[in-house]
């Protein structure tokens, strides 16, 4: 007779250099934002777990410009571990309580879309967690701008 079950107490053992509690803060670099936004100080990071889980920490970004539209790839951060045809997409609000929208391609760049509505607003940027390929690679954008040989 054979017996099936699932037994909580099992100690798995891990051949993986990396500790599992292992927590770094990531920059944003700046050849990683579009120049058409600037960040708040001490509020331009994001943590990267178990060498490559990617959680935002209230990252604060602001349009140069000031009043506007905004509707342009602004950041970008470290590739997804799957990368398909479909966008990572979300929502984000701002110290003013306006929503945007966010949408993250496969290249792990972001953008974000929206109407600024005060000088002082900013946009406050947690986006959902996400598994980033391992190890942390980037894909560098021109942020759509002409680069002239």
């Amino acid at each position: 007779m054979s017996v099936f079950g699932y037994q909580s107490d099992v100690v798995q053992v891990s051949n993986s250099a990396v500790d599992d509690r292992e927590v770094s803060e990531l920059e944003i670099r700046p050849e990683d934002i579009n120049p058409i936004i600037e960040h708040t100080p001490n509020r331009n990071e994001y943590v990267k777990t178990k060498d490559n889980i990617i959680l935002c920490k209230d990252i604060r970004l602001k349009r140069v410009g000031g009043l506007g539209t905004i509707n342009e790839i602004v950041l970008v951060f470290p590739v997804p571990l799957i990368r398909t045809n479909a966008d990572y997409v979300g929502e984000v609000f701002s110290n003013e309580g306006n929503y945007y929208r966010y949408r993250m391609n496969s290249d792990g760049h972001i953008r974000i879309s929206g109407n600024i509505t005060s000088l002082n607003e900013e946009i406050i940027f947690n986006m959902m967690p996400y598994v980033a390929a391992s190890p942390v690679r980037y894909i560098a954008t021109d942020f759509g701008r002409m680069i002239t040989p």
